[in-house]
């Protein structure tokens, strides 16, 4: 069984530095590394703070990881249900965040896809992985927190499952 770290506050860098001590989720990333960092930019709109990830906590994981001489990372996600990801990562300041750390950004809902077969029984039989995703060695997936009608709360599962279609 795991192990979960919680954390309140209003300061997102002292708060992710404070995780990442507390858990040593990072100390086994070389400088090497490619990481992919997936927010949740599930709107593409100027009104999207509850719903899309807050930059400020991406941008303090890319501090720990840069101050860990990590440099090859991605941040990305595929919006799906109509939304666009390539707008919410404009509209939230990913972009900015990209230029200022020299990150690589991606929509997902246009990177190229894998079919895998998954190995455990249950409903599905295969899945389709994004190929930025497999490429990483490290991959950090940064859902936010909220309600939903079908399952109560999402937590962080959510943020990895793929829109039924993609454009």
């Amino acid at each position: 069984m795991g192990t979960v770290t919680l954390t309140y506050g209003n300061q997102p860098r002292k708060m992710v530095r404070d995780l990442v001590e507390e858990t040593g989720a990072l100390d086994s990333l070389r400088p090497y590394d490619k990481v992919m960092i997936k927010p949740n930019l599930v709107v593409s709109r100027h009104q999207w703070v509850g719903v899309d990830t807050d930059p400020r906590v991406i941008e303090a994981i890319v501090i720990e990881l840069k101050e860990r001489g990590i440099h090859r990372i991605t941040v990305g996600d595929g919006s799906g249900g109509g939304q666009s990801a390539t707008l919410a990562l404009e509209i939230c300041g990913y972009t900015g965040l990209a230029r200022k750390y020299d990150l690589d950004l991606i929509d997902l809902e246009k990177d190229r896809f894998t079919k895998l077969t998954v190995p455990i029984k249950g409903p599905f039989k295969e899945l389709e992985v994004a190929g930025t995703v497999l490429e990483s060695d490290c991959f950090i997936n940064v859902p936010v927190m909220k309600a939903h009608m079908q399952a109560g709360i999402t937590c962080s599962l959510k943020n990895l499952k793929k829109a039924p279609c993609r454009g």
